[in-house]
């Protein structure tokens, strides 16, 4: 075996030993990152669903706890904000990092439904991209 093949043959087992350690650490990093950032949306859209069942339960309580007495459900837009701290539907714990607590009413009139599968795999997906 000549030297140029004993060198080919080092650089690739070190390329090999490199990418392993890449994938041993970048994947569990990556992993967590979208577990964390899965959680952050989850927590959002719970503040909005207990936002939203406070707005059917008691619409006049919802309003009078932002500060905000409409005189018809037309006058209401879209855009008037609600805020989640009031109403105590914000996360108490704040932890990773806290949800927005001023949220359009269109937000809490309307929730999207949630999905972990499909938000957890947009947010791996990306950051496998990425690395």
């Amino acid at each position: 075996m000549s030297t140029s093949q004993r060198v080919s043959r080092g650089f690739h087992r070190l390329g090999i030993f490199l990418a392993i350690i890449i994938l041993l650490i970048g994947v569990p990093y990556w992993l967590f990152q979208g577990l964390g950032s899965t959680g952050y949306y989850w927590r959002q859209n719970e503040a909005l669903v207990c936002a939203h069942d406070l707005l059917q339960r008691d619409p006049k309580r919802f309003w009078d706890l932002n500060h905000f007495q409409p005189e018809e459900v037309n006058q209401v837009t879209d855009n008037q904000y609600i805020d989640l701290k009031a109403l105590g539907c914000s996360d108490p714990y704040e932890a990773p990092g806290p949800i927005k607590e001023l949220v359009s009413f269109g937000e809490v009139r309307v929730v999207p439904t949630f999905s972990w599968i499909s938000t957890f795999g947009s947010q791996l997906l990306d950051s496998l991209v990425l690395s």
